[in-house]
C-alpha cells in the first residue's frame, strides 16, 4: 500500500498499517484468526490516536480485512476501499493449496525459508521477473520487505490466516446485506475474455461449468454485501498488484469516491 499512501498522505491524513507477521511488523501469535487479526488492527488505530470514523482501503487479502472489520466495528469505519479483495469465494476453490487441506507445500516453504533457502535472491519468487513492476515502485524498501516476509515466521502467520480463514466461512462477510449501508467502493481487475484458460486442470465438464459460474459470481461479493456497493473495473491488462503498479491510476479512482463522501457529509 506504500505507493497509495504517498498519494493520499498529500492530500489528507493517511495511516499505513502492517499487520503482524506482514511488512515491518513483528509476527503476531497463532493461529491467524481472522477476529485476532481485526482486534489487532483496531488497537493499532487505537493507540495511534486514531479514533475515526475512517475510511479503511485493503488491497488482496487486506481487502478481505477491511470488509471484516467495517463489520465488527461499524462506528469506527465510514467507507471501505477494496483493491482486487479476496472474494469468500476463492477459499472454495484454492482451500488445499492455502492449507485448509494440505499444508505440505506451506511446511516445505517454512523449511526452506528456516535454512535461509528463502533469502537466496536467484530462488527468491519475491525477486523473480513476475513481482519486476513492484518492486520498482516500492523501490528501496523491497529488499528489507522481502527479508522480513521471508521470515519463517512470516511464513508461518501467512499460511494461518489463510487456512484458518478457509475453514472457518462463518467468520468471512459474505452475505448480501452483511454491511447494511454502507459505502463501499470495490475495484477488480477486468476478467480474463477466455476465463475458462484459468480453470483448474482436471476437472469435468460438469465441474468447469461449476468453476466458470463460481468465477463470475466473484465480481459482486462485497458488493452485495451493501446498498450503497460500487464496481469498478481497472484497465484491461492491470494484474492482481495494480494497486501497486498502477497507484495513480488507482487512486484517481479513488479520489472521486472520497469526494461522494464529503458531500453526503456536508448535506444537513
Amino acid at each position: 500500500m506504500l505507493p497509495l499512501h504517498r498519494l493520499a498522505r498529500a492530500e489528507r491524513r493517511s495511516c499505513l498499517v502492517d499487520r503482524p507477521g506482514t511488512g515491518f511488523a513483528d509476527a503476531g501469535p497463532l493461529p491467524r484468526t481472522v477476529d485476532l487479526i481485526l482486534r489487532e488492527l483496531h488497537d493499532a488505530l487505537t493507540g495511534a490516536g486514531e479514533t475515526g470514523p475512517l475510511v479503511l482501503a485493503g488491497h488482496s487479502m487486506g481487502g478481505l480485512y477491511a470488509a471484516n472489520f467495517a463489520q465488527a466495528y461499524p462506528a469506527r469505519v465510514k467507507a471501505v476501499v477494496m483493491l482486487d479483495p479476496t472474494p469468500p469465494m476463492w477459499f472454495i476453490e484454492m482451500g488445499e493449496t492455502i492449507g485448509c487441506g494440505r499444508p505440505e507445500r506451506a511446511t516445505t516453504q517454512l523449511w526452506m525459508s528456516a535454512f535461509g533457502v528463502g533469502l537466496i535472491r536467484p530462488i527468491n519468487p519475491l525477486f523473480g521477473p513476475a513481482l519486476a513492476e513492484q518492486r520498482k515502485a516500492i523501490g528501496e524498501f523491497w529488499p528489507k520487505l522481502a527479508a522480513m516476509q521471508s521470515r519463517p515466521s512470516s511464513l508461518q502467520g501467512d499460511w494461518s490466516a489463510g487456512s484458518w480463514a478457509c475453514a472457518h466461512p462463518t467468520a468471512l462477510v459474505r452475505a448480501p446485506g452483511s454491511l447494511g449501508d454502507l459505502p463501499l467502493l470495490k475495484i477488480i481487475q477486468t476478467p480474463n475474455a477466455n476465463r475458462m484458460a484459468e480453470a483448474p486442470p482436471g476437472l469435468s465438464p460438469r465441474q468447469k461449468r461449476n468453476w466458470l459460474a463460481m468465477r463470475e459470481a466473484w465480481d459482486d461479493e462485497y458488493i452485495t454485501a451493501t446498498r450503497q456497493g460500487v464496481l469498478e473495473y481497472a484497465p484491461a491488462g492491470y494484474d492482481h498488484g495494480f494497486p501497486i503498479t498502477q497507484a495513480d491510476w488507482t487512486y484517481g479512482r479513488i479520489r472521486p469516491f472520497l469526494a461522494t463522501l464529503q458531500v453526503a457529509e456536508s448535506v444537513p
